[in-house]
């Protein structure tokens, strides 16, 4: 009997369709399990694919190395002077608003001291001949630092370094400058090369405010450093104070040069030393999810203090880089990690690195690894040594731990 018969005796029309529809789904239920369902488990803890976290180790790096950058120092909150064994450094200021010098008979400049290294140096101050245009705040280095320069103006024997309270910034001496030589600059703005700060003997460094600080005195008011004080006799009982306009220090590294192959290697500031690592991720699935990426570091204990706590900072590095050629440069992106370390007793340190290994899964950056440095380079005199992958104990040696999922892939 067709359908349409059935329908003329008064049965439904869709009566036989719907009941073999409804045996179909019956036995597709009893064939077809939620783990092999593809539209409603695919993604699901019960599924073929369940999402479960896996850990990759990876022990070492592929390579890692020591990198020595000469920093920009227009923002830094020091100025170093002096040397020791592992640089030499001076610096140079200006004024440029100075005040009326109709009454003025007596030039200064005035300096303020935080903690530096070493012994007592002597400090001097000799004025740049080559005016206005002879160096800038932001591209001045050791290499293109002004060298006309006049004879020693004044100076400041046993100027302490390490014995300054690390609370209390100490005025060091009044350095005299000619009054002649500021009306001078008052007049011709353009002949105004300002003054270079250095030390002519001792073995130290001497660190300086710097007009991009702000300290106060006990009163709670903030100082001016580095403070040209233009006064009416030698009492200094009237006086009118300039700040700096400008203000910067130059640094030559005098440490050897690091080796690709070198057991340890240093995160310093003054002068800076950062560290370059590449890890091989090769075993890492290209569909992982990263939950988060620990990098290791081993260090010897001691070198942390609540009292002073030491801040490192990690990026993702953007240019080609090798141990056998050390870079002159490295570009790095926007930082990704900065890490407060204050525990006197460990002996490791962790930054959490997940951001950079995602990206390098996602292809959106290629691998050239990562970069750890001090967290301020150009305000503090702070070192670390770090075991690399030369380390003798491979238990000393970085490390990275990836904590991951595989994305499932739809089934249709």
């Amino acid at each position: 009997m067709t359908i349409r018969e059935r329908s003329r005796a008064g049965s439904p029309v869709w009566e036989l369709p719907w009941t073999a529809l409804a045996l179909f789904i019956m036995g597709l239920a009893a064939g077809c399990s939620e783990d092999d369902n593809p539209l409603a488990f695919d993604r699901g803890p019960r599924g073929p694919y369940s999402i479960r976290p896996e850990t990759l180790a990876v022990a070492a790096p592929a390579a890692d190395l020591e990198y020595r950058p000469e920093v920009s120092t227009a923002v830094g909150q020091s100025l170093f002077v002096g040397r020791d064994s592992l640089a030499e450094a001076s610096a140079f200021v200006r004024f440029e608003s100075i005040p009326d010098t109709t009454t003025i008979r007596r030039a200064y400049l005035r300096l303020f001291l935080k903690p530096g290294r070493g012994d007592p140096i002597t400090v001097a101050v000799q004025e740049v001949l080559g005016g206005k245009g002879s160096w800038n705040a932001v591209g001045i280095r050791w290499a293109n630092a002004p060298t006309n320069l006049g004879e020693v103006l004044d100076r400041v024997e046993d100027c302490p370094t390490e014995t300054v309270d690390p609370d209390t910034p100490f005025q060091l001496s009044d350095l005299e400058i000619p009054i002649a030589l500021v009306r001078r600059w008052a007049a011709l703005p353009d002949s105004n090369g300002g003054l270079r700060i250095f030390s002519e003997e001792g073995d130290g460094i001497a660190r300086f405010v710097s007009s991009n600080d702000a300290i106060t005195n006990t009163s709670g008011a903030r100082i001016v450093a580095p403070a040209l004080i233009l006064a009416t006799d030698s009492t200094l009982a009237q006086v009118r104070i300039g700040s700096a306009a400008a203000d910067a220090f130059v640094m030559r590294d005098l440490r050897a040069p690091p080796g690709g192959s070198d057991p340890t290697a240093a995160l310093q500031s003054a002068p800076a030393a950062r560290v370059l690592m590449r890890f091989d991720l090769a075993d890492l699935p290209p569909e992982a999810s990263i939950i988060r990426a620990t990098l290791g570091l081993r260090v010897p204990t001691g070198q942390f203090s609540a009292e002073d706590p030491l801040i490192l900072s990690v990026y993702e590095i953007e240019s080609d880089w090798s141990e056998a050629a050390p870079p002159e440069s490295v570009t790095v992106g926007s930082r990704i990690e900065v890490e407060e370390l204050d525990d006197e007793a460990s002996d490791t340190v962790e930054l959490e690195v997940g951001v950079a290994v995602q990206s390098w899964v996602d292809r959106s950056l290629e691998n050239r690894g990562i970069l750890v440095r001090m967290g301020d380079e150009i305000s503090v005199m702070r070192s670390l040594e770090l075991s690399m992958r030369e380390a003798p104990d491979s238990s000393d040696r970085p490390t990275l731990r990836i904590v991951f999922v595989r994305t499932p892939g739809y089934r249709w």
